[in-house]
Parts: C-alpha cells; structure tokens; sequence
C-alpha cells in the first residue's frame, strides 16, 4: 500500500512538473507573441500619424497663407483707417 502511494505521488509530481513547464512555455510564447503585436501597433501608428501629417500639410500651408493674408489686410485697414482719421482732424 505504502509503495502504490509512492508510486502514485511520484506520478503525480511528474504530472505536476510536466503541466508546469507547459504552463512556461506557453507563457513565454504570449509573451514574445504581445511584444510582437505591439511592436506592430506601434509601428502602424506611427506610420499613420506621419501619413496624416503628409495628407495635412498642403492644407497647413494654404491656411498659414491665409491667415498671413487676412493679417497683411487687418493692418492695411488699420493704417488706412489711422490715416483717413489724421486727415480727418486736420
């Protein structure tokens, strides 16, 4: 009786350590698997934003002009207008 249950543990921690190396290994394929993955999502990310900074660019551009153009027509207004009042008073 004593050898069968000796026998029988012995099974049992063999089991044991075999579920417990699979359980290792497979942890460490997740593991190498997510860093992967993320590797992946990074890249794609940064690949998108730079595309995006492409595809706005043009438009960045043409605002920039505009805004530079609105401002050159708000300070032409105002000397115009500081000019007419000067000439206003005299």
């Amino acid at each position: 009786n004593l050898m069968e249950s000796k026998e029988s543990f012995k099974n049992y921690l063999s089991d044991l350590k075999k579920q417990i190396v699979k359980l290792k290994n497979t942890t460490v394929t997740a593991s190498k698997e997510g860093k992967a993955a993320i590797k992946s999502f990074s890249s794609d990310i940064k690949l998108s934003i730079n595309n995006w900074k492409k595809e706005i660019l043009p438009h960045q551009t043409e605002l920039k002009k505009e805004l530079d153009a609105i401002e050159t027509a708000i300070h032409d207004l105002e000397t115009t207008l500081n000019t007419e009042k000067q000439h206003a008073y005299k």
